[in-house]
């Protein structure tokens, strides 16, 4: 039988994607005298539809969980994607709500398989639910454990730039001239080397890999912006055009401006590392041709700088 917990939620509402970071569970006993201990929770069957509703309302999905994970103090988080504006007005509605502070409450729906008392010695003092099978997550108007806390409102509507937001980025790493850039494969193979697919996961690793993250919650996946790195034979590398990616981004992206000034030195500093061999002639290359056909320059010197470069890029296999 499908069991409901309500509670208050911590939510971050990030305006610019549309997305909502809610701590979903924490290990603390409710008014409901219902205590869910880390490492109860059952996800695979949810992971595979991670619907959020609306009042636990079937007929009204408003959104989709991105991610899904339990930190090392036992809370359960997620980061939640609502639909592009329009798609469903229902959905604005609800997220308009979060992002102003109106709704501050979500719900776990979960199957109990397996229970104990909290204290043998005193029924009164409520359960355990020692494993649990996580069904659907609903935002509710009532909630009732009071820990869990819909974690940010909205920062571009509502003018307040997140002063969580830090530049965590190495800048020492060595540079892959000529890798593929790939953001949403070296995105998840960063986080399985930081240990976010267990219980430990290690934000000072992972934010290594990034241009900025959320320090107030870095045990969350969603907390982390601009990747940069993958992991190169087991080893955190910085890639050349991820690099790039990363720089051509981080004007747009909504993060304090003295955060955004380190992420620009950081890139910078990768910038002044310059390449060696055939990927430096490559690039020489390349960039005469383009100064050649910027400037309406002479079809025989462009021809060959084309060639040339052409040449470099097939010697260094890119």
């Amino acid at each position: 039988m499908t069991q409901y917990r309500a509670f208050l939620t911590r939510t971050t509402a990030l305006a610019d994607l549309r997305q909502v970071k809610v701590i979903c569970s924490t290990p603390a006993v409710g008014r409901d005298k219902i205590k869910i201990p880390p490492g109860a929770f059952v996800l695979d069957n949810y992971r595979r539809n991670p619907l959020w509703l609306w009042q636990h309302n079937p007929d009204w999905p408003v959104a989709r969980s991105v991610t899904i994970n339990e930190n090392e103090q036992g809370r359960l988080g997620a980061l939640v994607q609502f639909p592009p504006i329009g798609a469903s007005d229902r959905s604005d509605e609800i997220y308009n709500l979060i992002a102003a502070g109106v709704i501050n409450a979500a719900s776990t729906g979960f199957e109990v398989l397996a229970s104990e008392p909290i204290d043998p010695n005193d029924l009164s003092a409520g359960i355990s639910y020692t494993r649990v099978e996580l069904q659907e997550m609903s935002f509710v108007s009532i909630p009732a454990e009071p820990n869990s806390l819909v974690e940010e409102r909205s920062r571009r509507e509502h003018g307040n730039p997140s002063e969580g937001w830090k530049c965590g980025a190495a800048g020492d790493l060595p540079i892959d001239e000529t890798r593929p850039w790939d953001a949403d494969a070296a995105r998840e193979r960063v986080f399985r080397w930081a240990g976010y697919d267990g219980k430990n996961p290690d934000p000072v690793k992972a934010r290594r890999a990034f241009l900025c993250y959320d320090a107030s919650d870095p045990s969350l996946r969603g907390s982390f912006k601009l990747p940069f790195a993958d992991i190169l034979e087991g080893r955190l590398t910085a890639i050349r055009r991820g690099l790039d990616a990363a720089a051509a981004m981080l004007e747009r992206t909504d993060i304090p401006e003295r955060e955004k000034e380190r992420a620009r030195q950081v890139i910078q500093g990768y910038q002044a590392k310059e390449p060696t061999g055939p990927e430096r002639a490559h690039r020489r290359m390349a960039t005469l041709y383009r100064r050649e056909l910027a400037g309406g320059g002479h079809p025989d010197r462009m021809e060959r700088h084309r060639r040339m470069a052409a040449l470099y890029r097939a010697e260094i296999g890119s």
